[in-house]
């Protein structure tokens, strides 16, 4: 049954973005890049709202909310895996792309330690920031912890730890107590 609702999922994931090429997009990598770069942009709370309202159409599309309805747990588990693999390709692109681990316009490699605090600083101060920020949902709560695993995936020994990122100890409290909530209590792992 999981299976089943695994490719469902994976035919929402996988889009088709141009039909005569037959091209298709990965919509929740796309989620991803969204965040990131509206977050880039404008860390107000405007800004957080309209991009909360994006994800929210996104994940209560009318095929995800009948699977939700269907069967919630084992809907929201295979969600969980393909959100959680976005964040890990998502994340396999900064820790590959040449210029996302380079600096000084190109000219300078940047150190394998590095380049992890450049995408840990991106994912806890950017992301996950502006993630604790909206309001309290499965799929809020499954982004936090999808992209969070997918860092320390990612970047292994060089990865740093979360809490170095975080300035404010309640941010860091209620980051902890979601990461727990979502792997224990909705068993997502």
């Amino acid at each position: 049954m999981q299976d089943s609702y695994q490719n469902k999922i994976k035919a929402i994931r996988y889009q088709y973005i141009d039909r005569k090429k037959k091209r298709k997009g990965d919509m929740f990598v796309a989620q991803w890049l969204n965040l990131k770069i509206a977050v880039a942009q404008s860390n107000s709370a405007r800004n957080i709202r309209k991009i909360e309202k994006e994800l929210n159409d996104f994940y209560r599309q009318p095929d995800l909310h009948a699977l939700l309805s269907e069967n919630s747990k084992i809907a929201k588990k295979a969600i969980f895996n393909e959100i959680k693999d976005s964040a890990t390709v998502y994340q396999q692109a900064c820790a590959e792309d040449s210029n996302y681990a380079s600096k000084l316009f190109g000219l300078m490699k940047m150190k394998e330690d590095e380049v992890a605090n450049k995408a840990g600083n991106e994912v806890y101060n950017q992301v996950v920031r502006s993630l604790l920020l909206m309001s309290d949902s499965f799929w809020r709560n499954q982004m936090i912890v999808a992209i969070h695993l997918a860092y320390q995936e990612v970047f292994g020994k060089n990865a740093f730890k979360a809490d170095l990122f975080f300035e404010e100890i309640d941010e860091y409290n209620e980051f902890e107590k979601i990461i727990e909530k979502t792997i224990k209590e909705q068993g997502v792992i």
